[in-house]
């Protein structure tokens, strides 16, 4: 089986390693700074999206999206996409935050360069979400589409 690499040239699949590549950079502000409250969540976000974004890489890179995700269902990759993203996208926000809190905690530099990171996050699934959204409502509108049928004429019939 040939892996499918080059589809993380494109939109949106090449945002699958910009996510990863920051939540890498995240998780290693995380372990540089010192502990402070909230950074739970913040860790909880990092483990989910990076799961998240091994488990999607890996559906694309070996092509299993019809298989995992059966045509004409009403759960499809691209609406479980939009839905993590948008999950994430709020996940991030609130770890923002958090960070930001724990620069006030610790007084270390590294709060705040998490802080940027989970903005930079932020940013990159809500872009993300945007993305498989519109591919979605694409689908949806051609589902749509295949399911209608014409109405034969009954001629004044009832």
């Amino acid at each position: 089986m040939a892996l499918f690499i080059s589809q993380f040239l494109k939109l949106p699949h090449a945002l699958k390693a910009i996510t990863f590549l920051l939540s890498l950079c995240l998780a290693l502000c995380l372990l540089i700074a010192p502990s402070a409250p909230g950074s739970f969540l913040v860790w909880f976000t990092v483990l989910i999206a990076f799961l998240l974004d091994l488990c999607a890489a890996a559906i694309l890179i070996f092509e299993l999206e019809e298989i995992v995700f059966p045509l004409c269902r009403s759960i499809s990759f691209s609406m479980t996409e939009s839905l993590g993203a948008l999950l994430l996208t709020i996940l991030h926000f609130v770890s923002m935050w958090m960070c930001y809190n724990a620069k006030t905690w610790t007084n270390s530099f590294t709060w705040t360069v998490a802080s940027g990171l989970c903005l930079l996050q932020v940013a990159a699934f809500g872009f993300d979400f945007f993305q498989y959204f519109r591919v979605w409502l694409r689908e949806q509108r051609e589902i749509a589409q295949n399911l209608r049928t014409e109405v034969p004429p009954n001629y004044g019939m009832p």
